[in-house]
Formats: C-alpha cells, sequence, structure tokens
C-alpha cells in the first residue's frame, strides 16, 4: 500500500512537477493522501509550463496553507532550511525565466 510506504519514509516535504496529465491528481487525490503523512510539513508543486511555484506548508493547528512567492522572491522552504529563486527552480526547463 502506498501510503503504509510513505508513513515509514516519514518523509518532511515532497515536491511533485506537473503536467498537463497529472495536475489534477497531483492537485487532488494525491495531495490528500500526503496530508495524511504525520511527518510532511510541505507540499511543493513546480509548474514548468507557466514558471509558477505553489507551496503548501502545515502550520500549528494541522491546517495546509499556501505560501507562493511573489515576483522574484525566494522561496523558502522552511522544512529543509533551503531558500530558492525562481532562476534556480527553473534552470533546466524549457520555460526558465529571464
Amino acid at each position: 500500500d502506498h501510503q503504509r510506504d510513505m508513513d515509514k519514509l516519514a518523509p518532511i516535504l515532497i515536491v511533485e512537477i506537473l503536467s498537463p496529465s497529472t495536475e489534477a491528481f497531483d492537485r487532488g487525490k494525491k495531495f490528500a493522501a500526503y496530508r495524511r503523512i504525520p511527518s510532511l510539513s510541505e507540499y511543493l508543486l513546480v509548474d514548468p509550463d507557466s514558471s509558477r511555484v505553489e507551496l503548501y506548508r502545515r502550520n500549528a493547528e494541522n491546517q495546509w496553507v499556501l505560501h507562493a512567492p511573489q515576483g522574484d522572491a525566494p522561496l523558502e522552504l522552511s522544512s529543509i532550511d533551503l531558500s530558492l529563486d525562481r532562476a534556480t527552480i527553473f534552470e533546466d526547463t524549457e520555460a526558465s525565466p529571464a
């Protein structure tokens, strides 16, 4: 069972690279399953086609809150203490921001 396997790994961050064929599933049923992983604190969706990122972070009340960096603001991944700028995130994609 995929859920049981994920619980054993105890991930704190999961990153999904979106594609047109999987985007709805990644945002819907897959995220619903991931929210049940007690160790998970951040879920990052990266859309290379639109050069957008969406970071969902679990807060102290166990609610998931969207954190989407605006403009050139770096993406702060607090679960692994890492800050990434947009150029780094999209470095090897065709839709790399200029």
